[in-house]
């Protein structure tokens, strides 16, 4: 479970105070409704009590205007907004804590200024990772200390800065005590599971019910725009191949997208750090991207991007997607209906620039050929002085008679008597992909970018792919004919 201390501000703050005791005046009912579903456990249960305890008991005695609940909330803004640390917040807890009567509530620590308004938090899995990205220490290489593959420490040294000294002292003694003078993990991921999440969403009856919205809500006038996903034709193929998918309008459609952030807000790029986030497509166009309805799935650390081996990260959400898929999540409870059922789930889509694009697909730039549609017939140039290719071949794309065709020096030179090229299906791809060594595939020499030509030894000729993307390993990625799309705002700054 995701921990009051591993939280930031922002995350703890998320409520607006003025909307927040109307909310707890509810909480009541509220508990009432999900004990009777079984959404959550009885641990779950017994801290969300002592929420609705804390909204009731006063600050200190006397106190009238503030409860322990809303006095803490209003300290942790007020930390948020002006950048304390926790060294000074502590401090003022403290003060405040001896300058009100005796018998107050004011929390004694940060930990317990976080916890008091964070009775339900959301599991987060925090992954130790390799330097170079070869691999997540989870699963068979949970308890390694070097990386298999390239032999890299998976900690630093303590006087390289390690994390091992908790200031709070939650950490259990015995893991104290293994960890001894080592430092902290040189590189971390953080996986938020989505199956909970989802649950979570369902077990609400307005988020049930907006989930069904591209079945039930929307207006389908059949006048061929496309107004939502829904009405692509990407959509209605699933739907002829998995009868079973479409009979059930909760069933989720993900669109993921993710890219490099610099988290410090300045402009050096000399720190990416990754976030993975999923929007909800069932949801309608004016709420899927929305903040409130992005899921941030996984979180990859800086400072180097992983580039290609994004994969690595990927494997916990494509296990995830994987059992979605099939077998499914059985009873989750509905709230619009007042039912269980079995939940599925399916990336329908990715939504990326052309770099982050490259690094989903496996697809190389080497040659020029990124162009996600035209593939191995991209027409590209190569600039020496600029040491960048520019894309050419856009007037293939108009109709035959189209006047553009005929300029010569108005362009390139040469007039264009081309056509355009032919869309390449999913399984087309596949078949030039299946053959091509994955991420967790490649030798070590490969990882770590040291291998050197020999005397003699011809230079290997690189394909249009780089790997074989991790997303194939999901069964009906192949039936997709729009794997990955290109954001609109990438298109307009780089084309038009």
């Amino acid at each position: 479970m995701m921990q009051p201390e591993e939280m930031t501000d922002q995350e703890v703050t998320g409520f607006n105070y003025d909307d927040l005791l109307p909310r707890v005046n509810n909480v009541d009912q509220m508990l009432r409704d999900v004990e009777f579903q079984g959404v959550y456990t009885s641990s779950e249960l017994s801290r969300l009590k002592q929420f609705v305890e804390d909204s009731k008991k006063p600050l200190y005695p006397g106190c009238h205007k503030y409860s322990r609940l809303s006095g803490d909330l209003k300290l942790l803004q007020l930390k948020a907004s002006h950048g304390w640390t926790d060294k000074s917040f502590k401090q003022l807890l403290d003060l405040l804590k001896d300058m009100l009567p005796e018998g107050n509530q004011v929390a004694g620590s940060v930990y317990e200024a976080k916890k008091i308004i964070c009775p339900l938090g959301l599991e987060v899995e925090r992954i130790h990772a390799c330097k170079n990205s070869c691999v997540l220490f989870r699963g068979e290489y949970e308890d390694l200390d070097n990386c298999p593959k390239c032999g890299f420490d998976r900690f630093k040294r303590a006087k390289d800065g390690g994390d091992n000294n908790a200031e709070d002292g939650n950490e259990p003694e015995e893991i104290r005590g293994r960890k001894g003078n080592r430092g902290g993990p040189v590189r971390v991921a953080w996986y938020f599971p989505i199956i909970p999440r989802l649950k979570r969403m369902f077990a609400t009856r307005k988020e049930a019910q907006l989930l069904r919205w591209h079945k039930e809500g929307r207006n389908k006038t059949g006048d061929g725009k496309l107004r939502h996903p829904a009405d692509a034709a990407q959509w209605g193929n699933i739907d002829a191949h998995f009868p079973w998918f479409e009979d059930d309008c909760r069933n989720i459609r993900f669109a993921m997208s993710t890219d490099g952030v610099n988290p410090f807000g300045n402009q050096s790029s000399t720190h990416s750090t990754w976030p993975v986030v999923l929007s909800v497509l069932n949801l309608p166009p004016w709420l899927c991207k929305k903040r409130k309805y992005l899921m941030l799935s996984i979180l990859v650390s800086g400072p180097k991007q992983p580039g290609d081996r994004i994969d690595v990260y990927l494997r916990p959400l494509v296990d995830d997607l994987q059992t979605l898929w099939k077998p499914g999540v059985k009873d989750v409870w509905d709230e619009f209906e007042r039912k269980d059922f079995t939940l599925h789930a399916m990336l329908f889509t990715t939504i990326n620039d052309n770099p982050a694009h490259r690094n989903l697909s496996g697809q190389s730039k080497r040659k020029g050929e990124a162009c996600p549609h035209c593939l191995d017939e991209t027409c590209s140039l190569w600039l020496r002085k600029s040491k960048k290719f520019v894309f050419l071949g856009h007037r293939r794309f108009l109709h035959k008679k189209h006047p553009y065709r005929n300029m010569d020096c108005q362009f390139d030179g040469e007039k264009e008597n081309r056509m355009a090229p032919q869309h390449v299906s999913g399984m087309e791809v596949h078949l030039q992909v299946k053959d091509i060594k994955t991420i967790e595939e490649l030798p070590k020499d490969a990882i770590l970018g040291k291998r050197k030509k020999r005397d003699g030894e011809e230079e290997e000729e690189q394909g249009m792919w780089n790997k074989k993307s991790i997303l194939w390993e999901l069964e009906y990625w192949q039936l997709l004919d729009v794997r990955h799309s290109i954001d609109t705002m990438h298109i307009k700054k780089n084309v038009c």
